[in-house]
């Protein structure tokens, strides 16, 4: 678990959540990538989650990029981003080094209030495929 506190809200997102998940996918992928045949389907996804984790981190850094320039953090858009980058660590959810306490949706502030977005946890993996019938 992080030293940090648990991570409820977009605005609370920092450079060091991203850089953590990144470092904790990349680690994983590589085994991936070095045990499997370029052609394999498991050196395949490995490259797929890297590329897609590698547009979201740009997404997240692009945010805190305009926020160092003074523009004001949109909370909406962080959350999005945020909320999608936590995808790609959700199936390891409960194993050594996820970190549950910083890794989880977040929620942001609206004009009405705080978005319907539940932060308490993410869905289980496989979850919308079961709701599904799939």
């Amino acid at each position: 678990m992080s030293d940090l506190q648990q991570l409820h809200s977009a605005i609370d997102v920092t450079s060091k959540d991203i850089e953590a998940i990144v470092l904790f996918v990349y680690e994983r992928t590589a085994e991936q990538l070095v045990a499997n045949d370029p052609d394999s389907a498991e050196h395949k996804m490995a490259m797929a989650v890297e590329l897609m984790l590698a547009g979201q981190v740009e997404k997240l850094t692009a945010i805190e990029r305009a926020e160092q320039r003074g523009v004001p953090r949109p909370e909406h858009e962080l959350a999005k981003a945020w909320n999608l980058f936590i995808a790609a660590v959700e199936p390891w959810r409960g194993t050594p080094g996820h970190d549950e306490a910083r890794w989880r949706l977040v929620s942001y502030r609206t004009l009405g209030g705080w978005n319907s977005t539940e932060a308490s946890h993410a869905a289980e993996p496989g979850q919308a495929r079961r709701e599904a019938g799939a």
